[in-house]
């Protein structure tokens, strides 16, 4: 089955990575990141950052999961595309002693066996003195499995990963989709292509390529797949 992905961006990429692990016959197309967003007329792939904090310590226990999940997959990704994105740091979450989310935070990781430490305001002052808390604050402190990553580095890992497992990347910006019975014709800037399904990972452009809706059958098919 040859399934286009458009969007290169965090969900594209990853789509892409995973579509073509699993066997199927994969192109990914979207245009690449700005060097200069200050100089770019377009649309562009993924967030134009380079720092996005990663971290298990969260009063939602789905979230808590996720992250963990998230995070225990970072080193695969990074050796099947060649490229490192995450810097294990640590993080703290720090607020009022006694306040909800922060008695949740303690909850959920004390229910999942997170690595942590409690520090009140006094062991704040003394393992961040850089920072200046609040007579009152109280906080966790995850020494390991928490840091932060490059969005871009991670979009570049998940494209190469995707490209060594197979699938072919088309940078270019697409125009329309056409669905039909025999699948999907893909238009881009630079031409065309068939797919038998296709996959919308473009965010807020996905209105513009689907008319406001999303494309049933093609779409539904292909997370099916992933």
């Amino acid at each position: 089955m040859r399934i286009a992905v458009i969007g290169r961006g965090l969900v594209g990429a990853a789509a892409a990575r995973h579509l073509a692990r699993a066997g199927h016959d994969v192109v990914l197309i979207g245009p690449g990141e700005p060097v200069r967003i200050a100089d770019h007329p377009g649309v562009f792939a993924s967030h134009y950052d380079e720092g996005r904090i990663t971290r298990s310590l969260d009063p939602d226990p789905f979230w808590s999961a996720v992250s963990r999940a998230s995070i225990a997959r970072y080193g695969e990704i990074e050796a099947q595309g060649g490229i490192a994105f995450y810097t294990e740091r640590g993080v703290v979450m720090a607020g009022p002693e006694g306040s909800q989310a922060m008695e949740r935070i303690g909850a959920v990781a004390a229910r999942d066996g997170t690595d942590c430490d409690r520090l009140d305001d006094a062991g704040l002052a003394t393992r961040f003195p850089d920072f200046r808390f609040e007579p009152g604050t109280m906080g966790w402190h995850e020494p390991r499995r928490a840091g932060f990553l490059s969005p871009r580095r991670l979009v570049a890992a998940q494209t190469r990963a995707a490209e060594r497992a197979g699938a072919q990347v088309i940078a270019a910006e697409v125009r329309a989709l056409d669905e039909h019975g025999r699948g999907v014709t893909i238009r881009h800037e630079a031409g065309r292509i068939e797919a038998d399904r296709a996959l919308v990972a473009a965010g807020a452009y996905s209105a513009a390529l689907t008319g406001g809706a999303v494309l049933g059958t093609a779409l539904s098919a292909a997370v099916a797949a992933d």
